[in-house]
C-alpha cells in the first residue's frame, strides 16, 4: 500500500474544495503543467524526478512522495491558501517537518475509534472462528468415539 500526501484548504475544521481554476492558474505562475481528464498536474526539472498530482474532488494528491515533491507540494499549497496533510493526518511545514494541524484533531480521533470498532468486529469473528472449529472437532471426536464403540461389539 502506497503513503498519500493531499494539498488541501480547510478552515474552522471544515474542508472546502480547492477550485480547478485556483488549482490551474497558481500551478502555471510555479511552472507546473496541467493535462488530462480528470486533471493531473506534474512538475519537471532537470536535476529533480518529476513529480506527479492528481487533482479529485478538489484536491490535489500524489502517492509514494519524495522529499523533493514534498517541497514542490509546499509551494503549490502556499500559492493555494493550502496545506499538505499526509495519510496520518499530519501536517507538512517542511519535508521533513510536520504537525498536527488543528483542524485534523477531530479527523484523527474519528480515524481512530473506527479503527478500533474494525479491531474490535475482526477479533469477535475471530474468537468465533476459533471456537467454532473447536467445537467441530470436539464434536467430531465424540461421534468418532461412539462409532468406535458401536464397531468393538
Amino acid at each position: 500500500m502506497s503513503y498519500h500526501l493531499t494539498i488541501l484548504r480547510s478552515t474552522a475544521g471544515t474542508q472546502t474544495l480547492i477550485p480547478i481554476d485556483e488549482v490551474k492558474t497558481a500551478a502555471e505562475a510555479l511552472g507546473w503543467t496541467m493535462t488530462g481528464e480528470p486533471p493531473m498536474l506534474w512538475k519537471e526539472s532537470d536535476d529533480l524526478q518529476p513529480v506527479l498530482l492528481h487533482y479529485t474532488d478538489g484536491e490535489l494528491w500524489t502517492d509514494d512522495p519524495q522529499p523533493q515533491a514534498i517541497e514542490q507540494m509546499l509551494h503549490l499549497a502556499d500559492a493555494l491558501d493550502a496545506r499538505v496533510r499526509g495519510d496520518d493526518f499530519e501536517t507538512y511545514r517542511t519535508a521533513v517537518e510536520t504537525y498536527d494541524h488543528p483542524d485534523d484533531r477531530l479527523l484523527g480521533d474519528l480515524a481512530e475509534t473506527r479503527s478500533q470498532e474494525l479491531l474490535k468486529a475482526d477479533l469477535r469473528f475471530e474468537k468465533m472462528f476459533r471456537n467454532g472449529v473447536v467445537t467441530f472437532v470436539v464434536v467430531l471426536a465424540i461421534a468418532a468415539y461412539f462409532i468406535g464403540k458401536h464397531f468393538e461389539k
